[in-house]
């Protein structure tokens, strides 16, 4: 079976020793992890060495572990490294929902708000928390609600995606006096049980009509 570059197991497993051999030949093999063994046992390992009848085997032995060791701390600075990237990348990509220009919804699939950025709330008249105690219905016109329920439902499947026009209530706080059409572009998260949803201004997305 091939990994993700395309290489099998037994084809990184000769590259990972390549490589370890390669440091412990230059004496730049990264430092271990807790993962050396006791002092009891290479006292052992180096008086059996001594022997004449078991001296190849033992040494045999101990360059096969220290090879080994030194594979698993190559393999544990990846490790530190994969998850420094990841975390970089979640920090970034949770920048720009949190500081995206139009709002965000992570709903689930009952329709209720899990999540939401900071657009959100001007948009709908209340707190980022306070939407946390609605559902999306609830924040759309009662005319919009056969077009949410046929958008969730057309969502069912991972990685789907669907598009929609929608209407907030009227504001008067916000002065507005009539429904505000919005585009939604909605999509089911494929790592999570749990739907996008963008809402813009109808005006912001739409050309004008000639």
């Amino acid at each position: 079976m091939k990994n993700r570059d395309g290489r099998t197991d037994t084809e990184l497993h000769a590259s990972l020793r390549t490589r370890a051999e390669t440091l412990m030949g230059k004496g730049t093999a990264p430092s271990a992890n807790g993962g050396r063994l006791n002092p009891d046992t290479l006292e052992l390992l180096y008086r059996r060495a001594i022997n004449p009848e078991s001296a190849p085997d033992v040494l045999k032995l101990l360059h096969e572990l220290q090879t080994h060791q030194v594979e698993l701390d190559i393999l544990f600075q990846q490790l530190q490294y994969d998850e420094d990237e990841i975390a970089e990348d979640l920090a970034h990509y949770r920048s720009l929902y949190e500081c995206a220009p139009m709002a965000y919804l992570i709903v689930s699939s009952d329709g209720g708000v899990i999540r939401s950025n900071q657009a959100a709330g001007p948009l709908f008249g209340c707190s980022a928390y306070q939407l946390l105690d609605h559902s999306v219905a609830e924040l759309l016109t009662p005319a919009s609600g056969a077009a949410l329920a046929g958008a969730i439902e057309a969502l069912e499947r991972p990685g789907a995606g669907v598009e929609f026009l929608a209407e907030l209530p009227e504001r008067a706080d916000a002065g507005k006096t009539e429904p505000l059409r919005v585009h939604v572009r909605a999509r089911r998260l494929e790592s999570e049980d749990c739907i996008l949803m963008v809402f813009s201004p109808v005006s912001d997305t739409l050309p004008p009509t000639r």
